[in-house]
């Protein structure tokens, strides 16, 4: 693969990586703040508990282990296009 070849390839991947990471970090945002500054609004019971209660209990520690679990997904996934992609030139 030539330089130019390899730098175009190595950009597109730092972009779509970059994307994912800013993606998951507006789903972390919302899940770390949105529910504080909604709870008047939010004041309905989940399994007996004020449902921002329970999220910031329960539920966000189960998104944020699923945020890092998508990202590990998708950033090995980028990696292997990328492998391919440049190893097959």
């Amino acid at each position: 693969m030539t330089g130019e070849h390899q730098q175009a390839a190595d950009a597109t991947h730092w972009r779509a990586s970059r994307r994912s990471a800013g993606l998951l970090a507006v789903v972390w945002f919302g899940v770390t703040f949105l529910p504080p500054m909604l709870a008047p609004r939010l004041a309905f019971e989940l399994f007996g508990t004020p449902f921002p209660v329970w999220l910031a209990a329960q539920g966000a520690p189960i998104v944020f282990l699923l945020i890092v679990w998508a990202h590990e997904r998708r950033l090995a996934r980028l990696d292997r296009e990328h492998r391919a992609r440049t190893h097959a030139d």
